[in-house]
């Protein structure tokens, strides 16, 4: 065996039980799709994500986003400042930290970020077609009772 194979799909088979593997590809795979659905709508996966966040829990901090998205606090300013200046994000003031501005979907972001869920959710469903509803609710419950038992699961602290 030459000591720099190329990688074929009969090597996937080598890895497939490594669920960190497995994992990669299927983020890969989810990642593009959404990213593709999302392109006509002028957003990224990030920025979608944010303003996902933020449909559910308004008012959330630069810091929280950042925690919940696993990005720094600089990377999360960054794409906090691009929302805000396409007029789907407002910044407001808290009463608690002159710093501290929670962040919140305007009109624009909330439309949005309505379609953008849909573009999401075809994404998602084109993804687990291979699986029934059931396999599909038994999938993501097994993912999250793994990520939960993670050390990242104060991720989502404070919201």
């Amino acid at each position: 065996m030459s000591e720099h194979a190329d990688m074929d799909p009969d090597q996937d088979e080598v890895l497939r039980h490594r669920v960190g593997y497995v994992a990669r590809r299927f983020n890969q795979a989810i990642r593009t799709r959404v990213d593709e659905g999302l392109r006509p709508l002028g957003l990224t996966a990030s920025q979608y994500a944010v303003l996902a966040i933020l449909d559910s829990f308004s008012g959330s901090t630069n810091a929280q986003l950042a925690r919940a998205l696993s990005v720094t606090p600089q990377t999360m300013t960054r794409i906090l400042g691009g929302l805000v200046g396409s007029g789907l994000v407002e910044r407001g003031t808290s009463t608690h930290h002159a710093r501290v501005r929670p962040a919140r979907l305007t009109a624009s972001g909330r439309d949005l970020v309505t379609r953008a869920h849909s573009v999401v959710d075809a994404a998602e469903d084109l993804l687990f077609a291979p699986l029934s509803a059931e396999q599909r609710a038994q999938l993501l419950d097994h993912l999250w009772a793994c990520a939960e038992a993670s050390p990242r699961s104060a991720v989502f602290e404070g919201f």
